[in-house]
């Protein structure tokens, strides 16, 4: 999907519905509100933007499509992506990172720890964690 297929409406009615069902029945099932999961469809698909933008360096047009695309879905109430940008790092290294507004709860299953951008943490603690990813690699 490209940026001018976001703008022409290219695919985000289907994608729309398709998220409208998932996190409708996933709401019911798992006792969260929509607007949560809405929050975590919208992080995930930034996050995968946000890959794809930096593996092809275009980190720039990757931020545009996940702000236009969510625009084209929408849907009331479903946040706007956000976005990080870490200062001061080696040239190629990605430094744009999702601003997450909402935990996915990932940390209280047995055996795992928080994601590096968890909101669950203080604005410094993410920033370090969100560095040592970028440092070493990671893509979320």
């Amino acid at each position: 999907m490209n940026a001018e297929a976001i703008m022409d409406g290219d695919g985000v009615e289907e994608l729309g519905a398709t998220l409208d069902a998932v996190i409708g029945v996933s709401a019911s099932r798992v006792g969260r509100g929509e607007r949560r999961l809405w929050a975590l469809a919208v992080h995930s698909l930034t996050n995968r933007l946000l890959w794809l933008g930096a593996a092809t360096g275009q980190l720039g047009r990757a931020q545009a499509m996940a702000v236009d695309l969510v625009a084209a879905l929408d849907r009331p109430g479903v946040p706007a992506p956000r976005f990080t940008t870490l200062r001061d790092l080696p040239e190629g290294v990605r430094d744009v990172w999702v601003r997450r507004g909402s935990c996915c709860l990932v940390s209280r299953v047995p055996g795992h720890g928080s994601c590096a951008d968890c909101p669950r943490q203080t604005p410094a603690e993410r920033e370090a964690r969100l560095r040592e990813r970028a440092l070493t690699g990671g893509d979320h």
